[in-house]
């Protein structure tokens, strides 16, 4: 069997679905049934007796979708919406969101005591609060603990959900103030995030310093929400969300500096600082899956292994839905997944029919990945952008040297502000660049069309693409990836 992993990945979504979507006797006895047939199917097709353990994988995928939907914390489950405020001590992680007169913290419950009850669970949750506080301080606050819409309303309301608490997502409001403070590695990347962020708003303006604060380190908490608007509507909202394109060259520069003296070394080094560099951007799924792929990829090298996009994909999608099967609602989880097995099938497709020239490559993917994701565009936005195409390739060819000089500038402002100032200067051009490209190319036809697709669409889109995929690659063998292919592969990875 070719990429058994996929297969794995497939039956574990099919399982996590059927777990928060089949509640009674019957729909699991469905289940079960459907689960083996599709077992046998796959076992007969590929000749592969193995094959059959795929059942196993997706019952333990509905046993992850139905813990997913209810409170894993019983005891909370009495407090919260119950009109009861309980004393909560917690740690703060992150700061989620900014509001006129009030934050949105992501925070770590230490104690909270109710009812002459104490609870000592380490949850999440989110609190939001008119004080100020950093990560790492110890917040001490007295409110009513509510609970959020849980996986099973996700048909009802379609809203972008956040997994905190076991897969509920509890909230608290009320005044907060510290009362110490814990240092962690978190804190230390937070405080490092804020100096850079310093250097950008004294090297560049405040437009162009947001948004190099959000291309490197992921912070869009400033982000002027007009220009947000103008990135997404011209299609190239991506660069604002540190994802594969980010680490794939933060690797590359990784290498190139590095790569020459030892090749191990390097490769243990690059896994560090590609560690670290996730914990400085938020640790979004975007990048943990981009962060998981470049392990596989620098894992299997020292190996002597090939490195394949589509498995090394599934692996990480394995992967986080095992930690949080909700994950699947997320939008950027579904973005940054789509985006990169299209990148895979078109991969295949170029190495089925020996295509090996480099710009002629980049131009196929680049098309198909941007019509690939428009399915989720249209679901969530309700709009598709045809102009978006030109605009990436060009904004894509700009990334390696904006990220280059734009984290240069940051280091730079570490040891000297004038030095700051000078290398701000070609990332400052190009932003500029690319904010008049984004405004030219909302001007031209059939750059903004209103329009929506309902859920069964966008399953009913990618089931004829994964079908005319299997179509065109069909063939005798195992399609093996060439050298060339891969390391093609390897780099239009980041586009995801």
């Amino acid at each position: 069997m070719k990429r058994p992993i996929v297969f794995i990945l497939l039956f574990l979504l099919y399982g996590i679905l059927a777990g928060q979507h089949l509640y009674k006797v019957l729909g699991v006895v469905l289940f079960m049934l459907v689960t083996i047939a599709f077992a046998l199917l796959v076992s007969r097709i590929y000749r592969l007796d193995g094959a059959k353990l795929l059942a196993v994988t997706a019952l333990i995928g509905f046993i992850l979708g139905s813990n997913s939907l209810g409170h894993g914390n019983k005891a909370l489950s009495v407090i919260a919406d119950s009109g009861i405020k309980p004393y909560i001590n917690c740690t703060v992680l992150d700061i989620s969101k900014k509001y006129n007169g009030y934050n949105k913290y992501t925070v770590r419950v230490n104690q909270i005591k109710a009812n002459n009850t104490v609870y000592n669970d380490g949850i999440k949750l989110y609190m939001y609060s008119s004080a100020d506080l950093k990560p790492g301080d110890i917040a001490e606050i007295k409110a009513e603990l509510k609970s959020g819409r849980n996986a099973a309303s996700m048909r009802e309301y379609k809203e972008k959900y956040y997994m905190l608490s076991r897969h509920i997502r509890y909230k608290i409001s009320g005044y907060a103030y510290a009362v110490g403070y814990k240092s962690s590695l978190n804190t230390f990347m937070y405080k490092l995030r804020t100096k850079i962020s310093a250097v950008y708003d004294k090297a560049l303006p405040k437009y162009e310093a947001d948004l190099l604060k959000a291309i490197i380190l992921g912070d869009r908490l400033e982000l002027d929400e007009d220009m947000y608007e103008l990135f997404r509507n011209a299609g190239i909202v991506h660069i604002i969300a540190v994802s594969g394109l980010h680490i794939s060259i933060f690797a590359a520069i990784l290498m190139a500096l590095f790569g020459r003296y030892n090749k191990v070394l390097a490769n243990i080094l690059l896994m560090i600082l590609l560690f670290l560099y996730a914990l400085l951007t938020g640790r979004t799924p975007s990048v943990v899956r981009a962060v998981i792929m470049m392990y596989v990829f620098i894992i299997g090298s020292l190996l002597g292994r090939d490195y394949d996009i589509i498995s090394s994909c599934a692996f990480a999608c394995i992967l986080l839905l095992v930690y949080s099967p909700c994950y699947i609602y997320d939008m950027g989880f579904q973005y940054s997944f789509a985006a990169v097995f299209i990148i895979g099938m078109v991969s295949d497709i170029l190495n089925k029919y020996h295509i090996r020239n480099g710009i002629l490559s980049a131009l196929a993917v680049s098309l198909a990945v941007s019509l690939g994701v428009k399915p989720i565009t249209l679901y969530y936005f309700g709009y598709i952008n045809f102009v978006d195409i030109p605009v990436n390739i060009i904004v894509i060819s700009l990334m390696g040297i904006l990220v280059f000089f734009g984290g240069a500038c940051g280091i730079a402002g570490l040891v000297s502000a004038k030095a700051a100032v000078f290398v701000s200067g070609l990332p400052y051009v190009i932003l500029k660049g690319i904010e008049k490209l984004s405004a030219l190319s909302l001007t031209m036809p059939l750059s903004h069309i209103e329009t929506h697709i309902h859920g069964f669409g966008v399953f009913a889109a990618y089931a004829v693409m994964f079908a005319a995929y299997m179509l065109i690659v069909k063939r005798s063998g195992t399609l093996k990836n060439s050298p060339d292919t891969e390391q093609g592969g390897d780099f239009l990875e980041g586009i995801g």
